[in-house]
């Protein structure tokens, strides 16, 4: 359960990764003002403040390093897919690639937002998750 709470704060910006439709730039800079305006609001020790906003911020890149690999393996898969001559072990290749990116990815954003959640209070902690629930509608 709580493994859940803790990726709450990076469904917001990983979720770019899972639409159809491209996150804009703008989109994504405003996704995070948005949680450095609420984790302004919400947590009350400036130094804690702080170093929410920079784990907020090294988790966006690793969403947005995330969507690029995916992006990337889609590209290279629709190029192996048109070549008749492609071999399993080709799309397999592939695939391994991007698991192990994706377990990396995953790795690393558990990391950040286990540091993320020791800055913060039970209570401040729970008022972000509520906040970052609200952004994804």
């Amino acid at each position: 359960m709580w493994i859940k709470a803790l990726l709450v704060l990076t469904a917001a910006l990983v979720c770019s990764a899972c639409k159809h439709k491209e996150v804009t730039e703008d989109q994504a800079l405003e996704t995070i003002s948005a949680l450095d305006r609420a984790i302004d609001d919400i947590v009350e020790e400036r130094s804690r403040a702080e170093r929410a906003k920079v784990s907020v911020r090294l988790l966006e890149g690793e969403a947005r390093e995330a969507y690029q690999d995916n992006r990337n393996a889609g590209r290279y898969l629709l190029r192996l897919n048109a070549d008749y001559d492609a071999t399993p072990e080709d799309f397999e290749r592939i695939f391994d690639q991007l698991r192990a990116n994706r377990a990396r990815s995953a790795e690393r954003i558990l990391r950040l937002a286990l540091r993320t959640r020791e800055d913060l209070t039970p209570d401040e902690w729970r008022a972000l998750n509520k906040h970052a629930a609200k952004g994804r509608g």
